[in-house]
Order: structure tokens, then C-alpha cells, then sequence
């Protein structure tokens, strides 16, 4: 069994690398490897992959910009002044990688909503190229938009966790759970940052928040788990940290300021 595991390029009026990784992409390519399963991973956002492109600049703090190509505008936007990019590496890179491949399984994330076109995108190419692999498609554009998603990019399967990755893969065999962290930070050639999460979810129930609707009650890890974390990605030379908890600072006595001082 083969797997493509791909975080697709971006669609948008602006786009800036402010420290993303697609985390549950990368939980289930951490999986796989603890399982041995054969997978490939491309990400249209690696620094790897457009580095030395006229235009694109890391800056010390590990943060870096796309490369972009302007594309039409979508027809929604008319009375939106301002052209509109594709940001990422390009399709004749991506085509590269995948030409005179067999997969079983594609997975493509998704993340922000207004940025399907990229899923799209790829969606298209590996109907063209890989015809039999079976297309999965989760994030959280998925998880907000399933009936979009449905009618527009025709998956093969949409998914709302990474249990329903697992159960699609392995026919509904039960899965014992897996840890998922350290995430496989390896599978990227440049590494400025790694993303850290101290907590999951987040207490509150703002009315305009998707939270609710995408993470786990809210719970702290435990301070020494972040810190083998953290010595994890250190020993793989990294040296910056971008912390993703939604809420950092809350029983901050008890846990986050314990943390810093460890």
C-alpha cells in the first residue's frame, strides 16, 4: 500500500508563512511511520521547495513569504481592487513529483476555508495522473464546509479525524492509539521553526469561533511532554519554537510561566 500525503498551495489576495505547518497532516504521516507504511509527503508550502526563487526571503525570526503568480480573480470578488495570487511551489513541480508513481491513497489537507481552489488544484491533477488512487479529503475547510466540499471538489471520501483517516485505510480495523508527537519534522529539508502546542481547545464559546466545531475540550498537556517536545525538534537543529494553543496564557501560574522557566 502506497500513500500521498500533500498540503496544497494557496489561492488569495495576500499569503505570508507566519509559522504554519499543516499539524494534522503531519499526525498522520507521524502514524504512518510508526506503522512502516509506505508514504510520500509534498507540501506546495516547503521552503525547501522555492528557496533560491527571485522574491522569497526567510527572515531571522523563521517566518518567509510564498512565491506568487497572479491568477483571475474569482467572480465573487468583484469590488475587491487588488489582484489575486497562487501562492506555492509550482503544478510542474508537483507534477514532477508524482508523474510515473502509483498510489492507493491521496490525502490532501485543507485548511482555511476561502482556500479551496488550491485543494482544487490538486484534486485535478491527481485525477489526471493517478486515476485509481482514491482521493481523502479532511481540515478544516472539510469540517466547516462538507456539503461545499462535496459538490465542488467530488472526493472520494471526506473525512472529520484522523480515526476516519484510519478506518478507510484499514477497512475498519480497530487502531490501538497512537501518540501522535514528535511530529516528523525531518520530512522537510528546511526546518526554521517548529509549531508546539502546550494545550488543545480552548474553554471559551465565543458565537463567531470555529473552535468548538474543530478541537477537543480544552485540556493541558503535561509541562515535561512539551519539554521532551521541544528537545526533540532542538536536537533536529531547531532553534525557534511557534507556540499554537488557543489559549497560552490561561492558568498561566500553573503552566505556561512553569514551562518558560524549565
Amino acid at each position: 500500500m502506497k500513500i500521498l500525503l500533500i498540503n496544497p498551495p494557496i489561492y488569495d489576495f495576500a499569503a505570508f508563512n507566519l509559522w504554519a505547518r499543516p499539524i494534522a497532516l503531519l499526525k498522520v504521516a507521524k502514524i504512518f511511520k510508526d506503522l512502516n507504511i509506505d508514504f510520500s509527503y509534498y507540501d506546495f508550502l516547503d521552503l525547501s521547495k522555492f528557496k533560491n526563487q527571485k522574491g522569497v526571503k526567510l527572515k531571522k525570526n523563521g517566518s518567509y513569504n510564498y512565491p506568487k503568480i497572479p491568477v483571475e480573480k474569482p467572480e465573487i470578488f468583484p469590488k475587491i481592487k487588488r489582484n489575486f495570487y497562487r501562492y506555492g511551489s509550482s503544478k510542474e513541480d508537483f507534477i514532477k513529483f508524482i508523474e510515473n508513481k502509483n498510489f492507493d491513497y491521496v490525502i490532501i489537507t485543507s485548511i482555511m476555508t476561502y482556500w479551496y481552489l488550491g485543494v482544487k488544484e490538486v484534486i485535478e491533477i491527481v485525477r489526471n495522473i493517478i486515476p485509481d488512487a482514491k482521493i481523502i479529503l479532511g481540515g478544516i475547510y472539510v469540517n466547516l464546509c462538507k456539503e461545499h466540499a462535496l459538490k465542488t471538489l467530488k472526493p472520494d471520501f471526506l473525512v472529520h479525524s484522523i480515526e476516519d483517516i484510519l478506518s478507510i485505510i484499514f477497512s475498519n480495523s480497530p487502531i490501538k492509539p497512537l501518540k501522535y508527537f514528535p511530529l516528523p519534522l525531518e520530512l522537510y529539508k528546511e526546518n526554521p521553526f517548529a509549531p508546539i502546542y502546550t494545550s488543545f481547545g480552548c474553554p471559551f464559546n465565543c458565537p463567531y469561533c470555529a473552535n468548538k466545531f474543530l478541537n477537543p475540550p480544552f485540556f493541558q498537556m503535561d509541562i515535561n511532554e512539551v519539554i521532551d517536545e521541544i528537545l526533540y525538534y532542538f536536537n533536529l537543529g531547531i532553534k525557534k519554537f511557534a507556540f499554537y494553543d488557543e489559549a497560552l496564557l490561561l492558568n498561566k501560574k500553573n503552566h505556561f510561566i512553569p514551562l518558560m522557566k524549565k
